[in-house]
């Protein structure tokens, strides 16, 4: 059985990509994210630094800038192809809920 977790951390992800798909291929920041989810209600502010990380280990995101040691609210972030081909459902990916 998968825990709670788990769960909030799949539909975490999936919804940061589905904020970077709507603004697919102009790169936004970071707090960009973090602010469009605060909207939608997915999050109360808490750091997105793990899942940013993940989606970027696995090339579904892209930085605009090397980074040091963590995702800064002004990095740019944008959608890779592999990223948009998630969205659309050509790969798959069972640690993102979309």
């Amino acid at each position: 059985m998968i825990s709670k977790e788990t769960m909030m951390n799949k539909k975490y992800r999936g919804e940061v990509m589905r904020v970077l798909a709507l603004f697919y291929p102009t790169p936004i920041t970071v707090k960009q994210i973090k602010l469009s989810l605060l909207e939608y209600g997915i999050t109360n502010g808490a750091d997105v630094s793990k899942h940013l990380q993940y989606l970027f280990d696995k090339n579904y995101i892209m930085l605009d800038k090397e980074f040091a040691e963590d995702f800064r609210e002004e990095h740019l972030l944008r959608m890779s192809p592999t990223g948009v081909d998630l969205i659309e459902g050509s790969i798959d990916d069972d640690a993102i809920y979309l």
